[in-house]
């Protein structure tokens, strides 16, 4: 799954770490790189061998990130239920993944950095919960 980041402040943002924050527990989540999509995003696809391989060709794992004023990114991120029991869970619960990330800032301790919503990236379990 992609999130898309955007340096909204009047000078560059210099990132020299990332990775996931708070992860509900019906989900393992593992940072894959971030990318411009220049040779496409993975964006919510079902993980399969292909889509692996365009992650890997298309993300970089480099840091520190320099973000210009009003530059984007996208940050790839692969979500994995942890059991059959989470399936279950996640018919219930309706959506887990990602709430936050640990971001740290050129000069800065690491920080929790939420989205604008409740997850940065989730699981959806039907086209039902997506808007709960």
């Amino acid at each position: 799954m992609s999130a898309e980041i955007t340096n909204v402040n009047s000078e560059p943002l210099t990132i020299e770490a990332l990775e996931p924050g708070e992860v509900d527990s019906l989900v393992e989540a593992r940072f894959i790189g971030h990318s411009d999509c220049a040779m496409g995003c993975v964006g919510g696809r079902v993980w399969t061998p292909e889509v692996a391989a365009r992650a890997e060709k298309g993300t970089s794992l480099d840091f520190p990130l320099v973000l210009d004023v009003d530059e984007r990114r996208f940050l790839t991120f692969e979500l994995k239920l942890v059991s059959q029991a989470a399936v279950a869970s996640l018919e219930r619960e309706c959506r887990a993944g990602i709430r936050s990330l640990r971001v740290t800032l050129q000069g800065k301790e690491s920080e929790l950095l939420q989205g604008p919503g409740t997850h940065i990236v989730a699981v959806h379990w039907s086209e039902t919960c997506a808007d709960e």
